[in-house]
């Protein structure tokens, strides 16, 4: 057994220690029970499969778009869609263009052997960053036509390190690596990787979809409506963290030219509680569950979203848009509000996205590191012209980046 093996089976066998104290660990444990008998239950004979890999959320909303065109097609293959995370499996367990949804097994030759011989997919698709040793070896060992997609690299990480040489073998195992930009196509080259072409971010593909089928809010629309009656703006902060709103939350105070629609990242009652003690008691804040009357939106200058899955529609109803997550461990998804033109205000801690890199560069996003710099572009994006300018390169952005998914589909199928 190598290194490899021995931190697997102790991290995985801490995992179901601790399985009925933690709640992630009790999904992760408690999901996987039973995995491969529910597999030969739902393989049916004669299936041809496509095996796609999320880790989690985030990974599937980037795989969604190929999925769609998966389905649309080549209607002849049915899907088997696998998570890493509870957050990703909890949530879309029922996701209905999938054939069966599961857990990946865990990356030991007892648990994916098995899965994989069950499963028999003549084609495996990863996400982003999925890099699992055991499995990527036996699918090649297997001669399974597997696939990395929408991924991204940087220097730092343990391929490019003197040390990471079994990593680096695992990514020969790739029949071929979509990567999102020249930066990560320049890196795989220089440690050997052939196999590997540039075909941008699925994402755009995805926002894109998202605006063409956005969700109608009365709420919202009414409350955006008496703002801009009144003379105001509206800034829709998603998934705002409470680091975040101790930056922004004093200059919109300062600013009553501006109204803010908060979409909170976790929804809990301390969080709204912490926003609402925030928030001087002369100025109304308002929840969304609260059902507000139009005659209580007009003189309502915060409105909290406490709904979940509402975010990416939420964003064609607002001037501009601040993404939370640049105060802790990284912004949220930037292209969500990006595709309807809005200007976007960011934290500092933005460097490992490049498509914040790229609205940062031709100028439809801002990065912030103070109340006082938010006050600065509160006061630029009041002005119509200077707003509609900016946001117009937002959405330029987005619609030069589209097609990245039927460029994946004829790489696969070609």
């Amino acid at each position: 057994m190598n290194i490899y093996d021995m931190t697997l089976k102790a991290y995985f066998g801490v995992i179901r220690l601790i399985a009925s104290r933690h709640r992630k660990a009790g999904l992760m444990t408690s999901g996987r029970k039973g995995l491969l008998d529910k597999l030969r239950a739902q393989r049916k004979p004669g299936d041809r499969y496509i095996w796609i890999h999320a880790s989690s959320l985030g990974e599937f909303e980037q795989g969604r778009p190929l999925i769609e065109k998966l389905k649309e097609k080549h209607p002849e293959y049915k899907i088997c869609l696998t998570f890493f995370s509870p957050s990703g499996y909890e949530v879309r367990k029922d996701y209905p263009l999938a054939d069966i949804v599961t857990y990946i097994p865990y990356d030991t030759s007892s648990d994916l052997r098995p899965f994989i011989d069950i499963l028999s997919p003549e084609k495996a698709i990863f996400i982003k960053y999925e890099i699992w040793l055991n499995t990527l070896f036996y699918l090649k060992e297997k001669g399974i036509p597997t696939y990395l997609i929408s991924a991204i690299f940087r220097p730092t990480q343990i391929f490019f390190k003197f040390y990471g040489r079994i990593f680096r073998d695992a990514l020969r195992c790739y029949s071929w690596i979509f990567v999102q930009n020249e930066d990560s196509f320049k890196l795989l080259k220089s440690i050997g990787v052939d196999g590997l072409s540039i075909a941008g971010d699925t994402r755009t593909d995805r926002v894109w979809d998202i605006k063409n089928n956005a969700k109608d809010d009365a709420f919202v629309e009414a409350f955006v409506g008496e703002a801009h009656a009144q003379g105001q703006k509206v800034m829709m902060v998603g998934s705002s963290w409470e680091e975040d709103e101790r930056v922004y939350l004093p200059a919109l105070i300062h600013d009553d030219r501006w109204r803010v629609i908060i979409v909170p990242h976790e929804i809990t009652e301390k969080h709204i509680k912490s926003i609402r003690d925030t928030v001087p008691n002369s100025i109304n804040v308002a929840l969304h569950t609260e059902s507000p009357t139009v005659e209580a939106l007009k003189e309502t200058r915060v409105l909290i979203v406490d709904r979940m899955g509402l975010l990416s529609s939420l964003y064609k109803y607002t001037d501009m848009a601040y993404i939370g997550g640049g105060f802790g461990r990284g912004i949220h998804n930037t292209l969500e509000a990006a595709v309807y033109d809005c200007p976007i205000l960011f934290g500092p801690n933005h460097h490992k996205f490049m498509e914040a890199k790229a609205l940062l560069a031709c100028g439809a996003a801002f990065s912030v590191n103070s109340t006082e710099d938010v006050i600065a572009y509160l006061n630029l994006l009041f002005d119509e012209n200077a707003r509609q300018s900016i946001g117009a390169k937002a959405g330029a952005y987005i619609r030069s980046n589209l097609g990245s998914t039927d460029i994946i589909i004829k790489g696969i199928f070609k």
